[in-house]
This record gives C-alpha cells, sequence and structure tokens, in this order.
C-alpha cells in the first residue's frame, strides 16, 4: 500500500533516525516502526507530514509513481476541495454512492463519511480512487495543480 521502502530509503539517506521521524510525524516509535515495515498504514495528514518533509509527493510515498518529484504550491491538504474532488470524480464517473461503494467493497457509508468529512478518508480508498480514475491524490488534496500522475 504504501511505498514503505521509499520512507526507510530517505530516512536513511537524510541521516536521520526512525525516532527523529516519529518525532516530526508526532507518532510513537513502534508506530513509526509498523509504518516503515509496511505493517501499519499512515494516515493522509502523516503522509502530507512527510510529503513536505522529504518535498517528494504523496503519490511516490503510496508507491503510486515512481517519480517523486512533485511541484506542491500547497503545503497543507485543503479539506474542502478534497471533499470537493472526492465527490466530482465519482460523479464525472458517473457512479452514485452506493455503485463505487459495491466497485471498491467498501460500505457505502463510508463514502458518504469520506466526501462529507474528508479527514477520516482512508488512505486505501484514496489509492484506489487515485488508481482507478488516473488522477494525482496530490492533485486533490488540492496540494499540486499536476492532475496526471507521472
Amino acid at each position: 500500500m504504501q511505498n514503505y521502502i521509499l520512507m526507510a530509503t530517505l530516512r536513511i539517506k537524510n541521516e536521520l533516525t526512525q525516532q527523529e521521524i516519529s518525532n516530526i510525524l508526532g507518532v510513537s516509535i513502534a508506530n513509526y516502526k509498523e509504518y516503515e515495515t509496511g505493517r501499519r498504514l499512515m494516515n493522509l495528514h502523516e503522509l502530507n507530514i512527510l510529503s513536505n518533509f522529504y518535498d517528494v509527493s504523496i503519490n511516490a510515498l503510496l508507491g503510486i509513481t515512481n517519480n517523486l518529484k512533485c511541484v506542491n504550491l500547497n503545503k497543507n491538504i485543503n479539506y474542502k476541495m478534497l471533499a470537493f474532488y472526492l465527490k466530482y470524480i465519482r460523479r464525472k464517473n458517473n457512479y452514485t454512492q452506493k455503485q463505487l461503494a459495491s466497485k471498491f467493497k467498501v460500505d457505502i457509508n463510508s463514502i458518504s463519511r469520506y466526501e462529507n468529512k474528508p479527514w477520516s478518508v482512508s488512505i486505501f480508498y484514496l489509492k484506489q480512487l487515485a488508481n482507478e480514475f488516473h488522477i494525482s491524490i496530490d492533485y486533490i488534496c488540492d496540494k499540486t495543480k499536476e492532475k496526471e500522475v507521472f
């Protein structure tokens, strides 16, 4: 799901310890170790912090692309735009919430919650959406104007 090998590589390349990165993320060292070994997924907020810290795209951290660079215009996730894009992408592709929930094998209430409370969006769902509709997660979070994943 997330590119934990890239996370470890970036940390080592920057001569940082797991403790230092866990402090930056505001998580326990145990949690960070699980992120770096792929046993636990980061949430969107944590991915954004790491993306900004290493100056790489969220797409790269999730293994959607091998292209690390992303021209980030914004450091913060715009949750209002994320909510808009979650609905827009679904509607543009002619899906109801029920149809998309069935396609991605998630509960319809989850789709509704993500579209109305985007800070709760599952990374698994975001990655499915990005892969299915070929759209950048950084773009739908309003961090970049690069819509496509390269």
